[in-house]
């Protein structure tokens, strides 16, 4: 059983780096092959030896089990030559493989069969299909998609259409993977759909890195456009190699800690826990000259995040307002027909037994019986998602708070002309609900509320949609260096270093597509875990968005009816030329009442509850009518 009392933190991920490979199943001179593969792997070791002794990858990657293999993997589709021959190479090195097939392993050990016949070996198995029985049994995690090697009702050449197809598809799924790709390849155009000058040449357009090994004379070349494939650049040298290597590997496994100081790595001290005389004048010039934080403080600070077992953060800085209002106005507890007829028609696409996974699932989600990529992602997803939501809930309370303090402080110094006597407790009470104001405003830019919402929201739904594709062997393209940003820098560095090393920890599902009990599972259970969760959310959203934004609007049109019916009465007042005393008493509230009615009408509209009603209602009905 689970330690109830454990604090979540964020997993660290492990060092890994996938290297993808396509090939010819026959290879011209498989001994230079050898040997330029042997250089390529040597300087990967080196490269990924180096980074991972750097004290930022001990301090943001999790320390390696014991008997753990080596951070190198290979994701290999198995087949004879080139696929076989690094899949190989790489477990020598103690290194990892993952195997994407075409079809059923039954079908897909045909064409070894007839690999070994065309070199004269009759007994069984042959040397081909005994290496790929052999490397299949050690490979960590198998894909198999629904293919078919041929189609007996159809023609021959519809049947090989259909083949090669599938061939594409272990291609396309490598390339969604891997890191770096090794190419053995002749430079010859593809004879058919799913060879390796298309998979070459997709690469290419894709800017995946590819050490092209020629298949004639082990030369080694670096492509990363497909203009490189029109003009070969010239082969590489031992030392170039070397370096492009290096390169290549710190690029993707490298940590952004720019920033980060000493003892913020495992267990280290709180990014904010240092310095806090010079924090005020920090706070300036971050406040005034935008000076951003770093990646690797604002990855310090994301590991030093924690969340209760009930999935609420620690440290929020301001009382929780706004959720007791929401959940005064809207108890958590409301019941909605729509998921439960949600729940219906998905346990009955989907089976018993696979329903069945997915309760157990949404029971415990952080100790899901599925140990694949899909839980192991979703539990990365948990510290992120609950701290989002907390600082969410700091920053609206603290909105909430400022334009009440706001509004009172306008209604002290209103008071203070009427009740002269009590001139200085009133200067006094406007006096500190200001500097109350302040201390919020100062409290959301030190602890960077708004930066780190944006973030951890970010890195959320990003590991969120992951999981979600895992099971289908897709993973999100952010391929993107570390530090640099996607589409105008919205990217923090972090946020994308740390996304791409939880994908690569995770690796490939072990699904088999031809089982129809396994494709239903990967089709219907992650939109089952998505649609429930959402179907939730927004009813319960929409109803208490919808109470939040009517609650509201009532104080401001009350406020406006009695100030106005106030008002009457004071020119009735004047008219009759009544006690100047009832006059100051009507005075107070025709001021009062409007600064409330402002202050009601701004908070409404800066926490967008209409707008949030309207789109968590259209959300919820489109997903309960799927």
């Amino acid at each position: 059983m689970a330690d109830s009392t454990r604090v979540p933190t964020p997993p660290r991920p492990r060092l890994r780096l996938r290297l993808g490979v396509t090939g010819h199943r026959r290879l011209p001179s498989p001994t230079a092959v050898a040997a330029a593969l042997e250089r390529i792997l040597d300087a990967l070791e080196a490269a990924i030896g180096e980074v991972s002794a750097r004290p930022e990858s001990v301090a943001a990657y999790a320390a390696p089990a014991a008997g753990s293999r080596a951070p190198l993997v290979c994701l290999s589709g198995l087949a004879a030559g080139a696929d076989s021959l690094v899949a190989e190479r790489v477990r020598r090195r103690g290194g990892g493989l993952q195997a994407v097939l075409p079809f059923a392993r039954e079908e897909f050990e045909e064409d070894f069969r007839e690999l070994d016949r065309e070199d004269g070996h009759t007994g069984e198995p042959g040397p081909a299909l005994a290496m790929f029985r052999d490397l299949l049994a050690d490979a960590e995690a198998v894909f198999v998609h629904d293919g078919r090697r041929r189609d007996d009702a159809s023609p021959a050449p519809t049947s090989a259409r259909i083949r090669d197809r599938s061939y594409e598809a272990v291609g396309r799924t490598v390339l969604r993977h891997c890191d770096i790709l090794v190419a053995v390849w002749d430079g010859a155009e593809s004879r058919g759909r799913g060879g390796t000058g298309q998979i070459v040449d997709i690469a290419a357009r894709q800017e995946i890195p590819i050490l092209w090994i020629h298949a004639r004379d082990g030369t080694v070349r670096a492509v990363t456009g497909a203009a490189q494939l029109d003009a070969p650049p010239p082969p590489l040298g031992e030392e170039a190699l070397t370096r492009l290597v290096a390169g290549w590997a710190a690029r993707v496994v490298a940590v952004p800690w720019r920033g980060a100081a000493a003892g913020q790595g495992h267990g280290g001290a709180h990014p904010e826990a240092a310095g806090a005389l010079l924090r005020p004048i920090t706070w300036l010039v971050d406040r005034y000259f935008g000076r951003p934080v770093p990646d690797g403080a604002a990855l310090a600070r994301f590991y030093a995040e924690r969340v209760r077992p009930d999935g609420t953060p620690t440290g929020l800085a301001v009382p929780p307002l706004h959720r007791a209002l929401r959940d005064r106005v809207a108890p958590a507890a409301l019941a909605d027909a729509g998921v439960g007829a949600v729940r219906a028609r998905l346990a009955e696409r989907m089976g018993v037994a696979a329903w069945a996974a997915v309760e157990a699932e949404e029971r415990a989600p952080s100790a899901s019986a599925d140990g694949g990529p899909a839980a192991l992602l979703r539990r990365a997803m948990r510290v992120p998602d609950a701290v989002a939501v907390g600082l969410s809930e700091d920053k609206r309370s603290a909105t909430l708070l400022v334009g009440f303090a706001a509004a009172v402080a306008i209604m002290c110094a209103a008071a203070s002309l009427v009740f002269s006597g009590a001139k200085a407790w009133l200067a006094t009470a406007e006096l500190l609900l200001l500097l109350l104001v302040f201390a919020l405003v100062v409290v959301a830019n030190v602890r960077r509320w708004k930066d780190r919402w944006l973030a951890y929201r970010l890195l959320a739904e990003l590991l969120r949609v992951a999981a979600q594709l895992a099971p289908l062997g897709r993973t999100m393209p952010v391929r993107m260096s570390v530090g640099e940003g996607h589409v105008g820098r919205a990217f923090p560095g972090w946020v994308s270093w740390y996304f791409d090393a939880m994908v690569r920890d995770a690796g490939l599902a072990a699904v088999d597509m031809t089982r129809a009990a396994d494709r239903r599972a990967a089709l219907i259970r992650p939109a089952a875990h998505l649609m429930l969760s959402q179907i939730d959310y927004h009813r319960r959203n929409a109803l208490r968005t919808s109470r939040l934004a009517a609650g509201a609007e009532a104080i401001g049109e009350w406020s406006f009816i009695v100030t106005l019916v106030l008002l009457l009465m004071k020119l009735a007042l004047l008219e009759f030329g009544l006690a100047k005393e009832l006059l100051h008493g009507l005075t107070l509230p025709t001021v009062w009442l409007p600064t409330l009615a402002a202050a009601a009408y701004a908070i409404r509209h800066v926490e967008e509850w209409a707008l949030l009603h309207q789109r968590s209602d259209v959300m919820a009905g489109r997903m309960e009518r799927w």
